[in-house]
């Protein structure tokens, strides 16, 4: 915050090592997605009881669910919300989006644990910070 960075034109893409310090999970941190390599879009349910993908113009019997984590980070000299996708989520919990879906009902007490155990763990992160506007209101994201 204090260099002002993702406050102009273009995004600022930096390196930090930081620890993690809190993880949303109360709500689902992942998403459905296209099973089909390359493409990453998110999928919806179909007529068939399948999963549809808009991009590749195809349905499917299951989708790949892959991350969308909202974690709070910690270094020596500041805080700060970053979102975590895909594969990265999958280094930071140590567990893929799809085994982590199908543990929340079958057994909440391991689902829990998961995020526990990756608490306070540290990490060398590539943050993109670049300035975004919603609903007439700018931020960084």
């Amino acid at each position: 915050k204090d260099e002002d960075l993702g406050n102009k034109d273009k995004a600022d893409v930096f390196s930090a090592k930081a620890t993690i310090v809190f993880i949303k999970h109360d709500a689902a941190c992942w998403y459905a997605s296209c099973p089909d390599d390359g493409c990453k879009k998110k999928v919806t349910g179909d007529d068939n009881n399948g999963w549809r993908c808009e991009k590749c113009d195809k349905s499917y019997e299951r989708p790949k669910y892959r991350y969308l984590l909202s974690l709070s980070l910690n270094d020596s000299s500041a805080g700060c919300w970053v979102s975590v996708f895909g594969d990265d989520g999958t280094k930071v919990l140590g567990i893929t989006a799809d085994d982590l879906q199908a543990l929340k009902d079958s057994n909440p007490s391991e689902y829990d644990r998961v995020f526990s155990e990756a608490l306070f763990k540290s990490f060398i992160f590539k943050i993109k910070a670049k300035m975004e506007t919603y609903n007439d209101e700018a931020r960084v994201k």
